[in-house]
């Protein structure tokens, strides 16, 4: 593509360069480099050896170009020649070489032991707060369906306004009794994610970042895809987009069903980007991120598009450590949204004390009148116990 100019003209045709990049990135127009090579060499003078580096050339110099990743460990001329079938093959081995190392997971204990010792003191430290507002929480609450009992006419709008605030007390009062409830369900939830493999099913890059998940761009640009857990951190690879790169990312997707069906990588990660790309929200978070890069020339609204518009996978794509980022990423986000509900229940208690100390001593009094007028008179006739 060198030298290339923005119109060709063709046998009477005007073509666009932009039109000949995705022509020449079509599963179905792959020339074999062996063939390309041939050519060069019966069209040239110069020695084999330098016509096998020039076209090695040409053809990592239009995969730089043309990438939608960041490609950052290259061969040499001679390897892109003599190790790959056509420019497709070329390109998609550059894209995912990193991606296919790391998906050879070591667990490190130390990591995992430190992530449960700080959800369990923050589960314990939840549940102390609690614990310092059950009592006169659990009193008000039962205070509250006794004199919700009780058939007092004209009581109508005074028992609506007691059925919100039960309602309310009994979600506080739950949550206090069972603080680790969010792990529970989060492993619930882990199982049913992993009867559908095939489905990515995370929360969109708002959701992500409402509980505090920071986007970076992993180091060196590899799709080597990881989340620290111990700091909220999601680390995705760099993509340049551009007019060719929707057609670019298809031929990919497609090429790797066709030579690689046990192990889609690619195509696992534009699942990925589709299930976090919902709106034009989460593209400008992604572009502040330095996730999309600052090259990129398509508009967020035509990013958007071409996310969501990416196909899914038809067969298990078998990525063990993409997936088990994932559902990371998704436990992660489930206990911090459950957590920082606890939170704000517990500082809507205590800001709420002198209101339910109040209430306690209002519902105590008018007990205490109650009882004392129905000892004294026949209540029967105007005050009916359910």
């Amino acid at each position: 593509m060198r030298g290339l100019g923005d119109q060709i003209q063709l046998r009477g045709l005007t073509l666009t360069k932009d039109a000949i990049v995705r022509d020449i990135l079509m599963v179905e127009n792959q020339i074999p480099i062996y063939s390309l090579l041939k050519i060069l060499r019966f069209e040239s003078s110069e020695p084999p050896h330098s016509v096998q580096e020039y076209l090695g050339s040409m053809l990592l110099s239009f995969c730089q170009q043309h990438s939608p990743l960041k490609i950052t460990n290259s061969p040499t001329c001679s390897e892109a020649v003599s190790k790959h079938y056509h420019l497709l093959d070329l390109m998609y081995h550059l894209v995912v070489s990193n991606a296919v190392k790391s998906e050879t997971p070591i667990p490190d204990p130390s990591e995992e032991g430190i992530s449960a010792v700080q959800k369990s003191s923050n589960s314990e430290a939840i549940a102390t707060s609690f614990k310092k507002v059950k009592g006169v929480l659990t009193w008000t609450l039962g205070s509250l369906k006794k004199l919700k009992d009780v058939n007092i006419p004209l009581g109508k709008p005074l028992k609506q306004q007691l059925d919100r605030v039960i309602k309310v007390s009994s979600q506080l009062d739950i949550l206090s009794s069972n603080p680790n409830g969010s792990e529970e369900e989060g492993e619930e939830e882990e199982k049913k994610d992993e009867e559908a493999p095939m489905i990515v099913n995370i929360p969109c890059v708002r959701e992500l970042d409402s509980v505090g998940v920071r986007f970076q761009p992993l180091e060196g640009g590899n799709m080597a895809i990881e989340f620290d857990e111990n700091k909220g951190i999601f680390y995705l690879p760099v993509v340049k987009l551009d007019v060719n790169s929707e057609v670019i990312m298809r031929n990919l997707v497609a090429y790797e069903a066709l030579t690689q069906p046990d192990f889609l990588i690619f195509t696992r990660y534009t699942e990925l980007m589709k299930g976090i790309v919902d709106t034009v929200e989460d593209v400008k978070l992604l572009v502040k991120a330095g996730i999309i890069g600052s090259s990129s020339t398509l508009s967020v609204e035509e990013t958007e598009e071409l996310f969501n518009g990416m196909s899914k996978s038809i067969a298990p794509t078998k990525t063990q450590k993409l997936d088990e980022t994932i559902k990371k990423v998704k436990k992660y986000y489930d206990y911090k949204r459950k957590t920082n509900l606890l939170r704000a229940s517990t500082d809507y208690v205590y800001r709420s004390w002198k209101f339910f100390t109040l209430l306690s001593t209002f519902i105590l009094l008018a007990l205490t009148a109650i009882d004392t007028v129905c000892s004294a008179y026949d209540c029967q006739g105007y005050f009916k116990t359910k």
